[in-house]
């Protein structure tokens, strides 16, 4: 039979493996983003998931946000719809250029700036 201190103790290594598992083998804190939660959506909501990018360039009659990280890059393009910007286009590539997918790609960015880590190449 547990008593209340095996119980208490039992609990706390279950917790302590809990917050174990939400890291990554980086050592980043997990953080979920997909294309989904990006396509259709406005500047602010990239923002809110991303974090500022770390190049903005004009491509009339689109906007280029550009997100790196060590393993990859994220040209998210935004264009007017009416009168608010959205995301119309994801585009993800190894820092070498060879093609990555996009959902681990978002997450890999969202992850690395969520636990404050440096994002781009030097």
């Amino acid at each position: 039979m547990i008593g209340t201190a095996g119980r208490a103790c039992g609990a706390w290594l279950a917790a302590a493996l809990l917050l174990a598992a939400c890291q990554t083998a980086g050592g980043h804190r997990a953080v979920s983003v997909s294309p989904g939660d990006l396509e259709g959506a406005p500047p602010s909501n990239v923002l809110a998931l991303l974090g500022e990018p770390e190049l903005r360039r004009t491509e009339p009659p689109a906007e280029v946000w550009q997100y790196r990280t060590e393993r990859c890059v994220a040209d998210i393009y935004l264009r007017q719809d009416g009168a608010a910007q959205r995301v119309v286009y994801i585009e993800t590539r190894s820092p070498n250029a060879a093609t990555v997918p996009a959902a681990g790609c978002l997450q890999d960015i969202a992850t690395v700036r969520a636990s404050g880590g440096a994002t781009g190449r030097s």
